[in-house]
């Protein structure tokens, strides 16, 4: 991915551990085939932690996304109204066939 860093497994490892100290929860991010599981796997055993995985939308039900998203939005100052569950479903239809990530420039950051 462009802007990104590839470090060492060892260093995946010490940073994952080190967010789970004061976070409870802690998701991996990134392209396929890049290690995000074994990472996870590595890191649940050495620190004794359970894992849960999932894939796919981890928030099934539209009105549940819409609300978060409604929350984040609204809490980093925004001022649009809130995010609908039919806007949810509808962004769910129109991209249901995409199978690789989006791209910087796709989502205004070119």
């Amino acid at each position: 991915m462009a802007g990104t860093r590839a470090l060492p497994r060892t260093a995946h490892r010490r940073r994952v551990i080190a967010l789970l100290r004061s976070n409870p929860v802690v998701t991996l991010l990134g392209a396929r085939q890049v290690g995000k599981t074994t990472l996870a796997m590595i890191v649940a055993e050495e620190s004794k932690r359970p894992l849960r995985m999932s894939s796919g939308p981890a928030i099934q039900h539209a009105g549940d996304l819409a609300a978060v998203l409604s929350y984040v939005r609204s809490n980093f100052g925004n001022t649009a109204e809130a995010v609908t569950s039919a806007e949810v479903a509808a962004q769910r239809a129109a991209t249901t066939s995409r199978t690789t990530m989006w791209t910087a420039r796709e989502i205004g950051l070119e």
